[in-house]
Parts: structure tokens; C-alpha cells; sequence
């Protein structure tokens, strides 16, 4: 048996991971502080919408913010109540990794179809990964990373010794595998030192594999090359108009007490200040990460490869697809990294055959997944075809991105594209 994902959600006051709006997933590619930001507004907004007139000049607006800020109290105490119950019966990582090997060991045989429990199975891995996805989330935020790092065994036990699978166990070592791109120190498990062991021990027929670029893809997270800056204008916009709306004394409450509102305006202040260094600090990790990507991409390639379809391939089969079914934000992740690949000009990664495969091989993966793999994969095609969509209805916009770039070079090696290669890159697909 499993935790509850529900009991897990309640108790350390998580949204459910299950169906996540564009604008949850927006924020959780930022800081923390976004993340409370937008999961907990302040509620002023609210109380000046039209149609609530009943909360306003009668002690509703004190009332209300003291609730607020009493739950917001109650919420901290919840989460490290339950994380010290768990540190206290030696829980807190085991139970992740017991339900990460619960989700590997849903299988979904022959027996299971002939005996009709495939409903049951896929309910089943269900429940796991929700559970998986907010207990890891509770974990990251709330845990000591020197404590987590101390607690989880490495990659390659997780894999072999404890037998979960490599998807899921790289995303339980996520925090303790993000590289930091301001600094050349290994970050607490190097994944670039067991990257080959990891794709050995792989039950897949590639010939040809890049264990550089594998480390990297999953050593990164959406925040290390994703900015939500349109999320951070937004939750900063309303904390501004907070500010102002606590000026009006007398629509807010007539009967609050100055130094109410003078501890509300320096709460709101302290936030608003909050998210701007932390959209400030995105921002120049992002650089940093990019920089960084731009520099290692030739060291990729360990060796030469004869197929250009060899690369393509094998980043499908170990990198986008895994993850992209993985969880909302994995899914946006996984798209924007294949437009990054295109962006820095990656060698030997044909962009013209991810899109091919992917394209052609629909059927295949949506029909094999659960339910809310296919929603994730869903988002990842989504997110994924809105640029190619982009290049084929602009030639302004393909030329900018896709001429002369190796994603768009046509090596296919036929007669037929002869004529193509002497431009470099291959025709713009009709719209």
C-alpha cells in the first residue's frame, strides 16, 4: 500500500499534481516565493471584487486578513509536524523510495489484460505516481538538502539494488543532480560519473549513445531554462495593488488599527521585494545555464556518428519521451529543451527528425499510456507543435531560427536532396 495522494496533498497543503492550469505550471518553473505567491494570494484582491460589497466598512477586511495570515501560520506548522513525524520513525525517505518502487512494479502484462485488471492496474500506477510527484515536491521544498543527500541512496542503487526505474529514480535525485551554473563545482551526485552505467544497464537496442548529453538533460530542471517573467509581472502586480488598496481605510475596515495595517504593508513589502531579487536571480541563472550549454554542447558527441538519425533516436528514447509523460512541468520541460537544442545549434541533432518521429509514432505512445501520461504528453505535443506551427506560418520567423542550423540540415543522403544541400538547410514546410 501506498500513502493517499489526497492525505499527502492535505497534509502538507499541496495542489493536486493530477490536471495543473498553464498558469500553476508557469509558476512552479520560478522560486519559491512565486510558488506561495500565486498558491496563497494575499486577500485584498479579492475582497475589492465587484459583487462582494457585504465584506467591506462592517470588520469584514480586518477579519479576513488575520485569517490569512493565521492560515498561512497553520500551514508551516502542518508541513514541519509532519516532516518531523516522519524524520522521528526514520520515514522520510524510504516512503519516497518505497513508492517509487511501488510505481516501477506496476506492470501491465499479458495476464493482466486476459484477466481483465488492466482498469485496476492503471488505477493503481495512478495513485503511485500522484503520490510520488506530491511527496517529492513536499520533500524538496520542506527538507534540508544535506539531510535529503544523506538519507537517498545513489543512482545506482536505485536502479539495481532496489530495482526502480531509471525515470524514476533520476526524478527522486533531482535536487541533489542540478548542476549550478555559477559555480565549476559537482553539484551532490554527479550524474555525468555513472551516466554510462546507468544507460548500460538499459534494456534498449541503441548502438549509439551520448552519455554528456544524457546527464545534462536530466540534470536540469523547467527553472534552469525557462523564465516565467509574465507569471512574476502578474503576482507582483497585484501585490503593488495590495499596497494601494490598503490605503483606503475606510473600504477596507473603518475600525482597523493602524499598526494592523502598518504590519499588512510591511508584509506585502517584504514580499514584493522577494519576488523581484528572485526574478532578478532567475535571470542570471538562466544566462549562466545557457552559456554553459553553449559551451559543452561539442562535448556531446564522445565520438563521430556515421547516422544522422543515431542522436535524434537515442534523445528520444532516453530524454524526451521518459520524461515528457513524467508530470505537467517535466512535459513543458522536455519541449522547451528541444527547442534549446535548436537554439545553440547542437551538432549532429536533426530538429527535422525528432519532429518526424514524434509525428509518426503517435499512435504507439498515446495507446500505451495511462490516462494522465497521455494528458502530459498531451501539454508536451502542445507546447512542442506551437513552434513548429510558428516556422511553418512565418518565413520571417524560420529563417531567424531554423536557416542554416544544423537541426534543419538536410543530410539525409539521398539523390533526391542533392540539389537542397548546396543551400545548407532544407526548405520551409508548407503551412
Amino acid at each position: 500500500r501506498v500513502p493517499h495522494p489526497v492525505l499527502i496533498g492535505h497534509a502538507a497543503s499541496l495542489s493536486q499534481v493530477g490536471s495543473v492550469p498553464h498558469e500553476a505550471i508557469e509558476c512552479r518553473a520560478g522560486g519559491e516565493k512565486l510558488r506561495m505567491a500565486h498558491e496563497n494570494p494575499w486577500p485584498v484582491e479579492a475582497m475589492f471584487e465587484a459583487g462582494k460589497p457585504e465584506d467591506l466598512g462592517k470588520g469584514g477586511g480586518t477579519q479576513r486578513i488575520k485569517a490569512y495570515m493565521s492560515a498561512q501560520k497553520e500551514r508551516k506548522e502542518a508541513c514541519d509536524a509532519l516532516l518531523a513525524a516522519l524524520d522521528s520513525a526514520k520515514l522520510t525517505v524510504p516512503l519516497l523510495v518505497l513508492v517509487a518502487q511501488q510505481t516501477s512494479g506496476c506492470s501491465f502484462t499479458d495476464a493482466s489484460i486476459k484477466n481483465e485488471s488492466i482498469k485496476y492496474t492503471s488505477w493503481i500506477f495512478r495513485q503511485c505516481q500522484e503520490t510520488l510527484l506530491g511527496y517529492s515536491d513536499f520533500l524538496w521544498r520542506r527538507m534540508d538538502l544535506k539531510a535529503y543527500a544523506a538519507q537517498l541512496p545513489g543512482p545506482l542503487v536505485l536502479t539495481g539494488t532496489l530495482q526502480v526505474e531509471p525515470t524514476l529514480a533520476l526524478f527522486t535525485l533531482r535536487p541533489l543532480t542540478r548542476l549550478r551554473a555559477d559555480s565549476d563545482v559537482p553539484p551532490p551526485v554527479d550524474l555525468s560519473a555513472v551516466a554510462k552505467e546507468l544507460l548500460a544497464s538499459m534494456s534498449t537496442q541503441l548502438r549509439h549513445t551520448c552519455a554528456q548529453l544524457y546527464a545534462t538533460f536530466w540534470s536540469l530542471c523547467l527553472a534552469d531554462i525557462h523564465v516565467p517573467a509574465e507569471a512574476y509581472d502578474t503576482n507582483i502586480r497585484r501585490l503593488k495593488k495590495a499596497l494601494s488598496d490598503l490605503e483606503d481605510t475606510e473600504r477596507v475596515d473603518p475600525r482597523a488599527k493602524d499598526k494592523d495595517i502598518r504590519k499588512w504593508r510591511d508584509n506585502i513589502t517584504k514580499e514584493l521585494q522577494g519576488l523581484e531579487v528572485e526574478l532578478k536571480k532567475q535571470v542570471d541563472t538562466r544566462k549562466k545555464v545557457l552559456a554553459r550549454l553553449d559551451k559543452d554542447k561539442a562535448t556531446w558527441q564522445e565520438k563521430p556518428l556515421r547516422k544522422t538519425h543515431a542522436l535524434p533516436n537515442f534523445l528520444l528514447q532516453t530524454c524526451i519521451l521518459p520524461r515528457s509523460i513524467l508530470s505537467p512541468e517535466d512535459a513543458v520541460f522536455s519541449a522547451k529543451f528541444m527547442h534549446l537544442l535548436q537554439a545553440i545549434k547542437t551538432p549532429n541533432v536533426s530538429t527535422i527528425l525528432l519532429y518526424n518521429n514524434l509525428i509518426c509514432n503517435l499512435g504507439p505512445i498515446v495507446f500505451s499510456r495511462t490516462e494522465h501520461e497521455a494528458k502530459h504528453f498531451g501539454r508536451f505535443l502542445a507546447e512542442t507543435l506551437l513552434k513548429l506551427n510558428n516556422w511553418a506560418k512565418s518565413q520571417e520567423a524560420y529563417n531567424r531560427d531554423c536557416a542554416n542550423t544544423p537541426g534543419f540540415e538536410n543530410q539525409t543522403g539521398t539523390k533526391k536532396d542533392d540539389k537542397e544541400k548546396k543551400s545548407g538547410c532544407a526548405s520551409r514546410p508548407p503551412p
